[in-house]
């Protein structure tokens, strides 16, 4: 299982909204950073907001390894 591009863009949202669960624990780190950790690998979203209105998104995803090789 993994999380969706699109899902990490609505806790961002969540993230610049008071009274969110998700806006509570950034405003404790003074943190502009959304990262989550699943069992496929993580994705870190920063962004930038103006007030309660997420203004850009970057978006940054780790995955595992599937396969390795060599090629001659």
């Amino acid at each position: 299982p993994s999380i969706a591009v699109t899902g990490g863009a609505a806790l961002v949202a969540a993230a610049c909204h008071e009274g969110t669960i998700v806006h509570e624990l950034l405003d404790a780190r003074d943190d502009h950073e959304v990262r989550v950790e699943h069992p496929s690998g993580s994705i870190k979203l920063p962004f930038r907001s103006e007030g309660a209105l997420p203004v850009e998104i970057g978006i940054e995803r780790t995955c595992r390894l599937i396969v390795s090789g060599t090629a001659y």
